[in-house]
């Protein structure tokens, strides 16, 4: 009992040393950490590099600490934008980009504060404060005050009083505040009538009022064009400049006035029913409904000079409206009014004087044909010339009298007698008429007859206007420019078009083109031209499209004018990087200024915009950047020893207004150089020796040569060798390569004692050279070491030591081939698989040669003729002598003016014309033959006598030869000679296709190739003439829509860049094709191969790799195999691995990928490893990519339970007699560094002693110890149990043991008894273990030939399998062989009979024996 509350106080202790570690820390930090705030106040606009405030000094921090003080911004936003901090100092500096106020407060008013906030963090964790920085920007005049618009319109009437005051409500903007704002207005020119005041409302806003200071007059002066100015109080003082217009708005002020105040006009009596008299006219200098006028006439014009004249009250034109005879006055005063709105009306005259016309004068009755209304002629100014309009009949009562009639006036029209009858007149248009020129026209219709009696009949024509004028844009090509990022609806134009028709005709309705986006509208009525929506430049830079202007005619008619609208680029595009952050990989001994890698960035924006800039933000010193290519270089020599990585940000900015960036982070990797080489660590000197006894064992270890190498992976893997050797006997010394342990190699005799000298190479595996050093081991042979100053004497002295050759590697020693079972098995194997492939070998030959026999069988053919003797019917040409007189032709093809014409495709012996010889003389003879080169041939016509056929002996070829000239000679026996010539012209045809110069065209791209990049012209011919002979150019079905086929030119294009990876090889048709009918083409195969280029990075299968290996791997065990692959091709698909870390622990096979361990590893010290695998292409400039290797090591069972209670088998623990059965009396408490059941631990009693040690037990599973018997009297002493403290682990569990003693007693008073007896040796007999169940059958050995074994019978059975088929392939082909002997021959028999009855009849004939 008193051990268990001695543990208790003990976990106490241990709990209290616990809560002391966790409440230190934070005691620590609580007595640091503090928040400050620091507020600075500076003026927006400050240039880079401005110093702000220096947070440490102003905080009053030590710089003396130690560690040192770290400042940090808490933002990297902010680091890189608006301020620069120094890490180091805490100077806080303003960065690039300015500070500018308006942007970076753009809501705060005048009493609002601009405030930049941040926190800057101070590290390390002991000296941890929170600082809250806020910079107060000031605001500076760096605005200039700007109207929203650029023209200002003010309308003002010309009745205005003096000082009448009209707002202007588009107030300037000044973005700047406080005394910076706009402060006055005023004007460029007041033209002496206007002044400026401004007014201020309660949010401290400047209105300008216009001031009218003088008398305006809009018939005068309708408009005012000058600036309004508007001025800033900074110093400078800055102004803003807009257009302002004051446009004088009209008021009746103005009467209407007659141009010519009386009218004289003189009529005939006879003048007919509305004639025209005169027209009034008047005018208003006022505008619109002001202006309007009405006619009338004065109360005092009596009532029938109204009733003989009408007045038009709109157009104030007068005319007759009655009818004049003889009591009519002569003269009319009409007094006329002209009434305007809230006006007295103005007063004109028209005095009428009526001319009397003598009785009995003409009467000219007229009878129209065309449209008559109010005797007023409506003629259509479509009708075409020598319209009729009018029929005129001329009476006289005196028919002795002569008439003469003829027309007054302009136009296009005549009067004249209408064919034979007299007195008939028609009137009629001379030519078209057109109503955009003249509307209406009048016409006088004069007959006088020879007493000088006129009469005139006066008509009026007026044009009907039809539809045949389209409207007509003022501009046909509207170019308009937008900037993006526009305001929705924003007023683009106003499209005009003008028709000169009238009325509704003349009516222009705006139709916008179906080829009009849906982002723009136009108004139907007025022409205007918005955008409904904002545009953005990067999608589109311009829109093309049609607009439509459309009468109200019917048919309508229309025009159509082109829009072009180019979208303008603003900066609204940040540049942005390809890759949220870069990472390179360099080697560390890369030359002053040597390039790190590329960052590519781009800007959507274009010109000035789209420009950009990169910048490092951070370690300018070690880095250097090209502004514009993006090219990373180091400026100073970089050691991976000193740093392995950099973090380094760069910014991206563009040139826009203001300027937009980006940054992003790169991280560079150095990669090993074997440049450092190893350092000797022990031995420390030259001078340092080692004794060494001569009774040492051969095999024993000396001492070791211990080096480190500051690089990694193979340039650190250092081995070590003896380069020369000084001593009695040197060569008694060796040392391991890969330890450095030197060990004793033979027996050290007597005389053997002395000084050793050894001079060691440690060399790393470093490429392309490994580097080494020297050290120099002393070993003093020898019993003692009294004469140390003799032996450092001569240590002192230069050992002239020869270094030798480096030792010739020795051959391996062939191994000899283990004798194994199934060795016997492999060689009857082998030996019978040469022999089936004999026999497949003879067989097959033996197939062949029956093949070639049965070939020349059945080439054999008997063919047996049997000639048939027929007939013979012909008649002897009879020849008789004849005297020539004629030679007639007879013509069967084409004759077209003595030319015969014929196709080439004609046949052979095709006919052309049949020859008669006519002779008077019949007794003359008479010879016909044909002179000329040519497929001809002239001969007599079956029995007929002097008649002869000319034809064709062969196909005639156009391409050959076009035309031949054939002479028809007959001559008789006295030598007179008929010759007839005959010109033959061939017709070409379509019979030769298209020939390609290459049927095979091979072609070579790289790809990446730009869009519309030339392939190859094509080119055919055709021997054919004219269309028949023209080529054009189709790309066949197969070939991919990528590429394009000229039709007429025959070049070949692709229209889309080409990616090899997605597919290495196009391969299609192109048909060439004549016009020629029915058509004829021929196929050429188009073959283009895609190179490639080094476009793709490797790339692993995986993201990343996740192996699991037992911790126990052996050195250079495989851990895995990393697959990487390139999609490109030779040696830009070729890939090379490495390790960026954790190359001290790991090896990888470049090519293979095949990821070892170098070192032994132990879970229990480090259960899992991250690796970075970088791979890296063969292309040039080489690609790279990267990826995590994640290493799991499976626990092995390579730790025995540690047991931690009892802490020695010297404890002992009391148990009173009087403990009940079942009680606990103490426990054993071990643990196992393993996991899983590697660590699951049992307890078990495997010896025992004591007056009744079978008395406790022990808990398998928690290690507990129980009272199992009630103590007697006779039973108490000290019991020892000998515990087994196992593990579950495979395939051996390993195992501790412990001693528990126990006393049983009723005090402890005796003591120093217990532990004299504990001392002694207990002589615990071990009890003999359980037995252990049968173990498992163990699996056959898989032995190296096992798989030769499989492969062999394998092949065996294959061939097996091959002979039974060809066996039975035989007996088929020779029961074929028999039946085919079996067979009738059949021969052919051809026959020849009679021409007239049978053509080549054929029989078949038995042959029963060859």
């Amino acid at each position: 009992m008193f051990h268990r509350r001695a543990f208790s106080a003990q976990g106490i202790l241990q709990g209290l040393f616990i809560l002391l570690l966790f409440i230190g820390p934070f005691n620590c930090f609580s007595s640091y950490s503090q928040a400050n705030e620091i507020i600075y106040t500076i003026n927006e606009g400050l240039p880079k590099g401005t110093l702000i405030g220096t947070i440490g000094a102003d905080l009053k921090l030590d710089f003396s600490a130690d560690p040192p003080l770290s400042f940090n911004l808490a933002s990297k936003k902010i680091s890189g934008q608006y301020v620069n901090l120094n890490n180091t100092t805490g100077e806080l500096y303003a960065a690039a980009v300015e500070i500018d106020r308006e942007a970076l407060c753009p809501e705060n008013s005048d009493n609002q504060a601009c405030i930049l906030s941040f926190d800057i963090l101070i590290l390390p964790q002991q000296y941890f404060r929170l600082v809250k920085v806020k910079i107060i920007v000031k605001d500076v005049n760096d605005n200039s005050p700007r109207f929203p618009v650029s023209e200002i319109q003010v309308f003002v009437p010309e009745n205005a009083q003096i000082n009448s005051r009209f707002a202007i409500e588009h107030s300037a903007v000044d973005p700047d505040i406080g005394i910076h704002g706009v402060q006055t207005y005023w004007l460029g020119n007041d033209y002496g009538v206007f002044t400026l005041d401004v007014e201020e409302n309660e949010n401290g806003d400047l209105t300008p009022f216009l001031i009218v200071i003088g008398s305006l007059d809009r018939e005068s002066k309708d408009e005012y064009v000058t600036d309004i100015i508007a001025e800033d109080g900074g110093t400078p003082q800055h102004l803003g400049t807009a257009t302002l217009k004051i446009i004088i708005t009209d008021v009746n002020d103005n009467c209407p006035v007659f141009t010519e105040s009386q009218i004289n006009v003189t009529i005939y009596g006879n003048a007919a029913n509305g004639a025209h008299v005169t027209r009034v006219h008047a005018f208003d200098s006022d505008l619109g409904s002001n202006a309007q006028i009405s006619y009338a006439y004065s109360e005092r014009v009596p009532q029938t000079s109204k009733a003989l004249f009408n007045l038009d009250t709109n157009s104030g034109i007068i005319k007759i409206s009655g009818i004049m005879d003889g009591n009519t006055a002569q003269r009319h005063r009409l007094t006329v009014l002209a009434n305007g709105l809230g006006c007295i009306p103005a007063v004109t005259v028209v005095i009428v004087n009526i001319i009397k016309v003598f009785f009995n004068p003409p009467v000219v009755v007229p009878r129209y044909i065309a449209s008559v209304v109010d005797g007023t002629v409506y003629l259509k100014e479509s009708e075409p010339s020598y319209s009729p309009i009018a029929f005129f009949t001329i009476k006289d009562l005196d028919q002795n009298q002569k008439v003469d009639c003829h027309l007054e006036g302009h136009g296009p029209f005549r009067l004249s007698t209408y064919k034979t009858f007299i007195n008939e007149y028609l009137l009629e248009t001379t030519e078209t008429l057109d109503y955009e020129l003249k509307q209406n026209y009048e016409l006088t219709v004069v007959a006088k007859n020879s007493q000088g009696l006129v009469v005139k009949t006066v008509i009026n024509v007026q044009l009907i206007d039809e539809n045949d004028n389209p409207p007509v844009f003022k501009q046909s090509l509207v170019d308009l420019l937008l900037e993006e990022n526009n305001a929705p609806n924003t007023f683009l134009t106003k499209l005009h078009a003008t028709d000169e028709d009238s009325g509704e005709k003349g009516q222009v309705l705006y139709i916008l083109g179906s080829d009009a986006p849906s982002v723009f509208t136009l108004d139907k009525v007025s022409g205007v031209l918005m955008v409904t929506t904002s545009l953005d430049r990067e999608e589109k830079e311009e829109y093309r499209f049609t607009v439509r202007a459309v009468d109200c005619g019917s048919p309508c008619m229309e025009s159509i004018a082109t829009v072009i609208i180019t979208v303008l680029d603003r900066n609204d595009n940040s540049p942005r990087f390809i890759n949220k952050d870069f990472s390179f990989f360099v080697p560390e001994n890369v030359p002053g200024f040597g390039q790190i890698g590329v960052i590519s960035v781009s800007d959507a924006d274009s010109g000035k915009n789209g420009l950009v800039a990169l910048s490092i933000v951070n370690g300018s010193n070690i880095f250097v950047i090209d502004t514009g290519k993006g090219v990373l270089r180091v400026k100073v020599p970089l050691d991976r020893e000193q740093n392995s990585s950099y973090l380094i940000w760069i910014e991206a900015v563009d040139g826009g207004e203001p300027a937009l960036s980006s940054s992003t982070m790169i991280t560079v990797l150095l990669l090993d150089v074997n440049d450092n080489p190893p350092l000797v660590l022990f031995p420390q000197s030259n001078l340092s020796y080692m004794l060494v006894l001569p009774t040492t064992l051969p095999g024993s270890s000396i001492t070791e040569v211990y080096a480190v190498d500051k690089d990694t992976g193979m340039n650190a893997v250092i081995a070590y060798s003896i380069i020369g050797r000084k001593g009695p006997r040197p060569e008694s010394f060796e040392i391991d390569p890969g330890t450095g342990n030197i060990t004793l190699q033979k027996t050290l005799k007597q005389n053997d004692c002395g000084l050793y000298r050894l001079l060691v190479k440690v060399s790393d595996h470093g490429q392309p050279e490994p580097l080494h050093s020297t050290i120099m081991v002393n070993l003093y042979v020898n019993e003692t070491l009294s004469n140390a100053s003799f032996i450092e004497s001569l240590l002192r002295k230069d050992p002239d030591i020869t270094v030798e050759p480096p030792e010739r590697l020795a051959e391996p020693a062939k191994r000899k081939l283990d004798p194994f079972p199934c060795f016997p098995v492999l060689i009857a194997l082998s030996a019978a698989c040469l022999g089936l492939l004999l026999v497949v070998i003879l067989m097959s030959a033996c197939i062949c040669l029956r093949k070639q026999k049965k070939h020349k069988y059945k080439e054999r053919r008997l063919e047996v003729e049997i000639p048939l003797n027929t007939n013979k019917d012909f008649q002897a040409n009879e020849k008789k002598m004849m005297e020539i007189s004629i030679v007639v032709p007879r013509y069967i093809a084409s004759v077209v003016d003595g030319t015969v014409y014929l196709k080439e495709s004609e046949p052979s012996y095709s006919p052309i014309a049949f020859f008669t010889i006519k002779d008077l003389d019949q007794n003359q003879k008479v010879d016909c033959h044909l002179e000329g080169h040519g497929p001809f041939r002239l001969s007599t016509y079956k029995t007929f006598i002097n008649e002869y056929l000319l034809e064709t002996t062969e196909t005639l070829d156009y391409e050959l030869k076009q035309n031949y000239e054939l002479t028809v000679v007959a001559k008789n026996s006295q030598g007179l000679v008929v010759k007839t010539v005959i010109n033959v012209q061939l017709i070409d045809e379509n019979d030769n296709p298209p020939v390609f110069k290459q049927s095979l065209v091979d072609l070579l791209l790289e790809e990446n190739n730009a869009p519309n990049t030339f392939l190859t012209k094509l080119h055919a011919t055709d021997e054919d003439s004219g269309e028949k002979g023209q080529v054009l150019y189709i790309l066949g079905s197969d070939a991919p829509s990528v590429f394009t086929l000229d039709k007429v030119s025959g070049v070949l294009m692709v229209t889309t860049s080409l990616d090899r990876e997605e597919k290495e090889e196009y391969r299609f048709t192109v048909r060439a094709v004549d016009c020629g009918s029915p058509c004829m083409e021929s196929i050429a195969t188009v073959i283009i191969t895609v190179l490639d280029r080094n476009d793709n990075s490797p790339r692993f299968i995986n993201k990343d790799f996740s192996f699991f290996v037992p911790e126990n791997v052996p050195g250079f065990g495989q851990i895995g195999v990393i697959s990487v692959s390139d999609a490109d091709s030779g040696k830009n698909g070729l890939v090379a691995l490495s390790i960026v870390n954790g190359s001290n622990i790991f090896v990888i096979d470049t090519g293979k990928g095949v990821l070892r361990v170098k070192v032994p590893l132990d879970r229990e010290q480090n259960s899992s490893y991250l690796i970075w695998i970088e791979a890296v292409d063969g292309g040039e400039p080489a690609l790279s990519s990267s990826t995590m290797i994640t290493v799991l090591l499976l626990d092995v069972n390579d730790n025995p339970p540690l047991v931690l209670f009892p802490q020695s088998n010297l404890s002992y623990m009391l148990v009173l007699p009087t403990t009940l059965p079942g009680s606990s009396i103490t426990e054993v408490y071990a643990v196992d560094k393993d996991t899983g059941m590697n660590a699951v631990i049992a307890y078990s009693i495997i010896g025992r002693k004591g007056p009744r040690p079978e008395s406790f037990e022990i808990d398998p599973g928690t290690g507990n110890i129980t009272l199992q018997k009630t103590l007697k009297q006779n039973d108490c002493g000290l019991y020892r149990l000998l515990v087994k403290v196992s593990d579950h682990g495979q395939p051996e569990p390993l195992h501790s043991t412990i001693m528990v003693n126990l006393y049983v007693n009723e005090t402890l008073s005796n003591a120093s008894f217990i532990e004299s007896l504990l001392r002694k040796d207990p002589d615990i007999t071990v009890e003999p273990p359980e037995r252990l169940a049968e173990p498992a059958k163990r699996k056959l050995d898989q032995f190296p030939c096992f798989p030769v074994l499989i492969a062999l019978s394998a092949a065996c059975l294959g061939l097996l399998l091959v002979v039974i088929l060809m066996s039975a392939c035989i007996c088929l082909r020779k029961q074929k062989k028999h039946k085919y002997k079996e067979r009738r021959l059949e021969v052919e028999i051809p026959l020849n009979t009679n021409k007239d009855f049978q053509a080549n009849e054929k029989k078949m004939m038995e042959i029963s024996n060859i």
